[in-house]
């Protein structure tokens, strides 16, 4: 008898008045403007996050100085860059998991655990995009060597610098929501007092 219902109540109405068809045909028709955000996140994130490479390779090259060997700069680059491009190509999945699951109040204890359990998926990915992105690089014979498993497993020695990387994007993630909506409101505010 219900199937019954429900086919009398499809059948009523237009495929376009069914909530799944229209959510459906929303999606379809906003998708060029959603490819073009998700473009521009990317862009930004790949942008701030590769900013950084050129200032990390310095700070590699001082160091092996004062150690007394000589690196090449822009083998440096290449290698900080490829770890700061795994950043940027996470960070916008990031935002956008916390634009969808924010954590609004200090109470909200499963998403914080979400939050703090999801750095082990994250170390993971950015060790395995590290991998494809760009070969390892062996500071003894200062090249960069092909790829093996053992190699993806070394990846994983720099834990502390990835989770790092993660909680900035975390954080980041959070505080734009917060003053993206703190603004809406502010502007909404504003405009309800001005009438």
């Amino acid at each position: 008898m219900q199937g019954d219902t429900q086919r009398h109540f499809v059948g009523s109405y237009p495929i376009s008045a069914c909530p799944g068809n229209a959510r459906k045909m929303a999606t379809m028709d906003d998708s060029p403007r959603r490819i073009k955000n998700w473009a521009r996140a990317y862009f930004w994130s790949i942008t701030a996050w590769g900013g950084f490479a050129p200032v990390l390779a310095a700070q590699d090259k001082v160091r092996s100085m004062a150690a007394g060997v000589d690196l090449h700069y822009g083998s440096l680059v290449l290698a900080n860059g490829a770890w700061l491009l795994t950043a940027g190509l996470l960070s916008p999945p990031l935002f956008a998991m916390v634009r969808r699951y924010p954590v609004a109040k200090v109470s909200d204890f499963r998403r914080i655990a979400a939050y703090l359990v999801g750095v082990v998926p994250y170390v993971i990915a950015s060790v395995c995009l590290r991998w494809i992105v760009l070969p390892p690089w062996n500071a003894t014979i200062q090249q960069f060597v092909p790829r093996t498993f053992h190699d993806l497993l070394a990846n994983t020695y720099h834990f502390a610098n990835i989770t790092w990387d993660y909680s900035v994007i975390i954080f980041a993630a959070h505080a734009y929501e917060y003053l993206r909506s703190g603004a809406g409101a502010r502007g909404t505010a504003a405009g309800a007092g001005s009438e």
